[in-house]
């Protein structure tokens, strides 16, 4: 039995409540003083339903005795692979570097939250000192302005690592299809 491969074409959809009907028109052209031919539709998705596929054929004298769906593997070309590993490689580094930036910047937000202004301590049995009160308000109103841009900082570098993050589980999914 001769086989022929033969390329579809999406002619109509139906969208249901659950589902979709697609159709698609083949153009076959079988080889003269074949007696049965073996289509082959490369290229339909995964998630055709087996029990739901139908054909019909146009040409007068000519029926169709089976219908079914096979699946298969192909490799993809092999010069594409080693820069979806690169790919990957960069994404994983840059996610590092994102986590990085994202865990010294908590830090900073720590160091600095936890300045205080600290009074001298006098001598046992002296009065105590009078307090600064506008050196504390400075340096209360120094770590609120800074804890804003640190939070603000923090934030950007949050996104900037789930973003990476994105980033790496496209490239190993990429990469992953192509093997």
């Amino acid at each position: 039995m001769e086989v022929v491969a033969a390329e579809s074409r999406l002619v109509a959809v139906t969208v249901h409540a659950v589902g979709a009907e697609c159709r698609r028109a083949v153009r076959v052209e079988v080889p003269a003083g074949a007696e049965a031919v073996r289509v082959r539709v490369p290229g339909l998705p995964r998630t055709v339903d087996p029990a739901a596929l139908r054909a019909g054929v146009t040409a007068p004298g000519v029926t169709v005795t089976d219908v079914r769906l096979s699946l298969g593997a192909e490799l993809g070309p092999s010069e594409q692979l080693p820069e979806l590993v690169h790919a990957v490689e960069r994404a994983e580094r840059e996610l590092a570097e994102a986590e990085a930036r994202r865990e010294r910047l908590t830090l900073r937000v720590a160091e600095t939250a936890a300045l205080r202004a600290v009074t001298p301590r006098g001598k046992r049995g002296d009065s105590p000192r009078p307090a600064p009160v506008e050196a504390r308000l400075a340096l209360a109103a120094f770590v609120d302005a800074r804890l804003e841009s640190l939070h603000a900082a923090l934030e950007r570098a949050r996104q900037d690592a789930d973003d990476a993050r994105h980033a790496v589980a496209l490239a190993r999914a990429r990469r992953d299809e192509a093997t």
